[in-house]
């Protein structure tokens, strides 16, 4: 882990509401258990490197898009979209009926029946 060390944590309150808590110092047991758990998911999501300045450019500058098919429920059209992750729902753009995002979600990590996009009838 060289001279890597953990010294602030950001978290996502709500939409477009986060929070930079630092100024902490962990024990190295601590430290330790994090680090364990983070490798756990190395293989997910992004990180960036650089100076205070240029993280807090990046962080100004970085807005998540993604992009994706999906296949259209009621008529097996294959609708191209880009989203910012705030929204797992789009409308068909053959038969204009609205449908979730199915493939935004980790399909090892949810119950599709219990959808909390799921639409009512």
């Amino acid at each position: 882990m060289d001279d890597t060390r953990i010294s602030g944590i950001i978290f996502e309150h709500g939409t477009d509401d986060f929070g930079l808590w630092e100024g902490f110092a962990l024990s190295e047991e601590d430290e330790k258990a994090i680090w364990n758990i983070l490798s756990k998911y190395d293989t997910e999501g992004c990180s960036v490197r650089g100076t205070r300045k240029e993280i807090a450019e990046e962080i100004n500058d970085t807005k998540e898009e993604f992009w994706g098919e999906e296949i259209c429920p009621y008529c097996d059209h294959v609708n191209d979209f880009v989203c910012d992750g705030t929204s797992h729902k789009m409308i068909c753009k053959n038969c204009g009926k609205e449908i979730l995002l199915c493939s935004l979600c980790d399909m090892d990590k949810v119950t599709c029946g219990k959808c909390p996009y799921e639409t009512e009838e």
